[in-house]
């Protein structure tokens, strides 16, 4: 079934992925000295990260979180923009030439 998205569910969507690659940067510091590859460190912060209590807040309350770690939601959307654009991208080695990507002042796909 097709899921369509108000404008405040996508809005919560990309805090809540904002502040995961905030949080995964810190925790991947945090922890460069474990064990674990990164795939596997990854998985044990995807537990933690699913279970923290963001997931349960209203966007107004989320954004009032925002407020208190002193990050605008501008200063959130950059951190998600440079860290996708910065990722590896696997695109390339599975022969697909084309590349999903979102900005945040259209909201749509660039292909």
């Amino acid at each position: 079934m097709i899921s369509i998205p108000s404008k405040s569910d996508k809005q919560k969507s990309l805090l809540l992925d904002s502040l995961r690659i905030l949080s995964w940067t810190v925790y991947k510091s945090e922890n460069k000295n474990e064990k674990l590859k990164a795939l596997e460190l990854y998985k044990v912060f995807e537990k933690e990260w699913l279970e923290h209590e963001v997931h349960e807040m209203t966007l107004p309350e989320l954004k009032e979180f925002v407020k208190e770690l002193e990050y605008t939601e501008k200063e959130l959307r950059e951190i998600r923009e440079k860290y996708y654009q910065n990722k590896p991208q696997n695109s390339s080695a599975s022969g697909n030439s084309q590349q999903y990507q979102e900005t945040a002042e259209t909201d749509e796909p660039m292909y």
